[in-house]
Order: C-alpha cells, then structure tokens, then sequence
C-alpha cells in the first residue's frame, strides 16, 4: 500500500515521496531533504568562524573527528636506532667491543658517515656527523621523548661486568624488577641511556 500525498516531516521540510511504502517515511532513499526553513528550525545560527576551528582540530585528540583505519605494516619483527655520535672511535668501541655488536658496514649519507651494526635483526645506526651536535641531556627524565634503548639479552651478568671493567657508568645498577624479570641501565660515551632486560 503506498501513500497518494506528501507527507511533512518533523525536522525542517523533508518531505516522504508520494510512491514511499508506509513505515518507510523515515528512510533515506524515500527522503527528499530540503534546507531547513525559518518557521521549522529553533536552532540558532552557528557563531562566526566556528567551521575554520572544526578545520584546525588537533588530529590526535581522542575526541577528534578523523579516524584512522590502517597502521604500519612491519617487514621485520624489530626496529632500529640511529644515534649521532660526538665521538664515534668511543661510540664503536663501546658498542662493538664492550657490548659485542657486529658491525655490518659503513654509508656515506647526507649529514655524515653511517656505521650499521646489528644486534639479533635489529640494526643500530652509529652516525659519524658532519658537523658535531652540542651534547644532549645527561638525565634520564630531564626531558621527553625518545630517551633509553633496551636490549633483551641472556646474559645479563656477563655484560653488567664488562661494563664495570670498561668504567662504564650505570644509570641505574642490576637489580630484579620483578620475580623474573632482572634489568640494568647504563649510560654510552654520549650519555644514551641504554638498558639491558633479562627475562627468566
């Protein structure tokens, strides 16, 4: 059974279409959607300037309107690291000799000389600068953003000993976390907070 006349809706000048079956007045595809008028809308009219801010929301804001529906799609199980040295023979010898990281190679690239070492199928990057960098923040929380490298060994006492025998500072010294779980951190020759995880 259809409906022979147009029928006004109750949000400002929808109108159902005459061929619309009934209960099917509220469908979109049965809608004919008109601006809504002066004598059907109570709503007042939106302040100056307010679709510019709507524009200029923060895209990280949980209650942001953006939503993101595809992540990185990883090719490796790791990540890795670069780090600008400010003395890269100390840097080497400190990630090679004391840590015993395997160098892969060296690249030339744009700000400087890139020495790759790999450690499981991470990388990390040792960077020989062009131009030397001031040195950066000796304190663990003395700012945000990136500021310790953990690597998960199996042979945490070994390597806190050659620490202590190549005179290297501990940030914080070996200690149990947790039942299980037996941390230390140490500071490189750039003052890099780097700590060391073994699991039971």
């Amino acid at each position: 059974m259809v409906r022979g006349a147009w029928m006004k809706l109750g949000f400002g000048g929808g109108r159902a279409r005459p061929d619309a079956p009934l209960g099917h007045e509220n469908h979109l595809s049965a809608l004919e959607i008109r601006a809504p008028s002066p004598i059907h809308s109570r709503a007042s009219p939106a302040p100056v300037g307010r679709a510019k801010n709507f524009q200029r929301r923060d895209p990280f804001n949980a209650k942001s309107e953006r939503h993101f529906t595809m992540g990185m799609q990883a090719a490796k199980n790791c990540i890795d690291i670069g780090i600008i040295c400010r003395d890269i023979k100390q840097s080497l010898a400190f990630y090679q000799d004391v840590l015993g990281l395997k160098k892969i190679g060296e690249l030339p690239i744009p700000f400087g000389l890139l020495h790759r070492l790999s450690f499981g199928d991470s990388f990390v990057k040792l960077v020989d600068p062009k131009v030397v960098p001031a040195a950066g923040p000796s304190e663990l929380l003395s700012q945000s953003g990136f500021r310790y490298l953990t690597f998960q060994i199996a042979n945490i006492d070994e390597v806190c000993a050659a620490c202590t025998q190549a005179d290297i500072p501990f940030e914080i010294p070996k200690q149990e976390l947790m039942p299980g779980v037996t941390i230390a951190m140490v500071r490189d020759p750039d003052g890099n907070v780097v700590e060391f995880v073994q699991r039971a």
